[in-house]
């Protein structure tokens, strides 16, 4: 018999967890993230109409600005038409194929632009220091610029295409390919709230649980790093998305990110609701849950510089089963970023 003092009720089962590796800065900017697989075209995954609505709903509880998704394969589009109410805008107006795709809050961010230069040919309008009030149509020969020019919807305009280097602003976006079948989309996004851009990015590594796509997934970490790394010309880079890789197994996507200075965001996360469940639901009724607290195989992946709080897996779940419609076989993961 125990002497007094010492004896225990009762105890659950142990759980291994990881603790936040630095504090998280509270005056810094934020922004909140979300990354969900919606399993659009996959061969296990459900019937798309009746789904769309469910996603959505999901999207919305997670309460995220933006929202990186995975499988959104020919899909894209009919999720933006849904989220635009509610005050969300995708990266692209691409109506094609999107295996993944970003959605943004525009209220708290813009696509970022960059000039780019590129020699086309055009007709260019008018901008000599003659009077064109005074000048008759249908045609105008000009003595200044030795050119003919011709009068279309009011204004004047050489007669010929000219062609020239002409710098135009785009969007900062795009998208990466790889033969292994790994898939990416970025953006560069400005916040509102201190004018700087970050680029976020949606990627979705090989699926398959032998030793050859262990190492298949961390040469694939390695290319998304050194891609991404090239169009974001020293911007903040957060990554999210199904990584197909979870501790407990050759976590080979976060021991290559944390190689190269990128770390769980639930790992450095102040706070963090439901650690133990798990991001793959499977399309199962009872709701999964982890030997290993923060087990996902749906990441965040931020720098050192960047803190994390309110990390959380979003589901609805009663007596530890998930209820209401199937929006995925997945769940999605948000946290709020504390920005550099």
């Amino acid at each position: 018999m125990p002497s007094p003092g010492t004896a225990q009720g009762p105890r659950s089962a142990a759980h291994c967890h990881f603790t936040m590796r630095r504090a998280v800065r509270w005056d810094r900017p934020t922004v909140s993230v979300a990354t969900f697989n919606v399993c659009a075209a996959a061969l296990n995954c459900r019937r798309w109409r009746g789904r769309e609505r469910p996603i959505v709903r999901r999207i919305l509880a997670a309460d995220a600005d933006v929202v990186a998704v995975q499988e959104s394969t020919r899909r894209s589009d009919d999720l933006a038409r849904l989220l635009a109410p509610h005050g969300y805008a995708r990266y692209s107006d691409d109506p094609g194929r999107d295996d993944e795709t970003l959605y943004y809050r525009t209220a708290r961010l813009r696509m970022d632009t960059r000039p780019v230069t590129r020699t086309s040919c055009a007709q260019d309008p008018y901008v000599g220091g003659a009077d064109t009030s005074l000048w008759e149509g249908p045609r105008h020969f000009d003595e200044a610029t030795g050119q003919w020019y011709v009068l279309r919807d009011g204004g004047w305009l050489t007669e010929v295409e000219l062609c020239r280097p002409r710098t135009k602003d785009v969007a900062w976006r795009g998208s990466f390919d790889s033969h292994t079948g790994a898939t990416a989309a970025w953006a560069s996004l400005r916040l509102a709230t201190n004018n700087k851009a970050y680029v976020f990015v949606s990627a979705h590594l090989t699926h398959a649980n032998t030793p050859a796509a262990v190492r298949l997934r961390r040469a694939e970490t390695r290319q998304l790093i050194d891609k991404t790394r090239k169009v974001a010309h020293g911007r903040t880079i957060v990554f999210m998305g199904d990584f197909n890789s979870y501790r407990g197994m050759n976590d080979s996507p976060r021991r290559e990110m944390a190689r190269q200075g990128w770390f769980d965001a639930y790992d450095r996360s102040a706070t963090y609701t439901r650690p133990f469940l798990s991001s793959l639901n499977g399309w199962d009724t009872r709701a999964r849950s982890l030997r290993t607290w923060g087990g996902h195989i749906d990441r965040i992946f931020i720098r050192a510089s960047v803190g994390s709080s309110a990390w959380k897996i979003v589901a609805r779940t009663k007596h530890r089963r998930y209820v209401g419609t199937k929006a995925s076989d997945h769940n999605p993961i948000r946290t709020t970023l504390y920005l550099p």
